[in-house]
């Protein structure tokens, strides 16, 4: 079934009927819908409706304020995951890169991250823990960051 505006006309250029297969539709032949007829006892959709008087809210009382160093002083935790892309040695080359481990804690860190999925390479605050992220994403590492608990 064609599409058709609201008029009943084909919005496609191409107009298929019985009586001729396929015709191809002049542009001079397409017209733009014009605007819906207004009739008098048709009521617009606002007309008629009762005004009704704005809310009273009140503001609620704030009787201590957050205090947003409590969240912070817990240290967030950067995890690394195992995936099956990249290659351990690769994992163990961007733990000294990145993070400027000893080759054997690298090691240790990647094991850890092959055998139980996953590892915990850093801790620091929020900032910290989301550049750590960003960098091992940039090197193409799948990592998160969680409250340390």
């Amino acid at each position: 079934m064609p599409a058709v505006n609201l008029v009943g006309q084909s919005l496609e250029p191409y107009h298929v009927s019985s009586a001729n297969p396929v015709q191809k539709l002049k542009p001079e032949t397409l017209q733009r819908p014009s605007a819906r007829p207004s009739h008098p006892d048709t009521v617009s959709c606002c007309q008629n409706r009762a005004m009704t008087a704005p809310l009273e809210v009140q503001q609620p009382k704030i009787d201590e304020l957050i205090d947003e160093d409590s969240d912070t002083d817990r240290p967030w935790i950067v995890i690394v995951w195992n995936d099956p892309i990249n290659l351990m040695s690769y994992v163990a080359y961007i733990f000294q890169k990145v993070f400027g481990y000893s080759e054997q804690k690298a090691n240790k860190l990647m094991m850890d991250v092959h055998q139980k999925g996953r590892a915990v390479v850093s801790s620091g605050n929020r900032t910290e823990a989301e550049r750590d992220v960003n960098r091992l994403h940039s090197h193409g590492l799948w990592a998160t960051m969680e409250h340390d608990e």
